[in-house]
């Protein structure tokens, strides 16, 4: 969980937080993901 400033400062209580961005790259570069991704496009993987 996020310790969010919500709840009286007690952070989130329950589920998840969707963090997005967008990327701009060039045709032939490659986007390297660290880490365990969980949801991607609409996709749960």
């Amino acid at each position: 969980m996020e310790a969010l400033p919500i709840n009286n400062n007690n952070g989130q209580a329950h589920g998840y937080i969707l963090y997005s961005t967008n990327v701009h790259l060039n045709p032939d570069a490659k986007l390297k993901i660290r880490g365990h991704v969980r949801y991607v496009v609409g996709k749960s993987i």
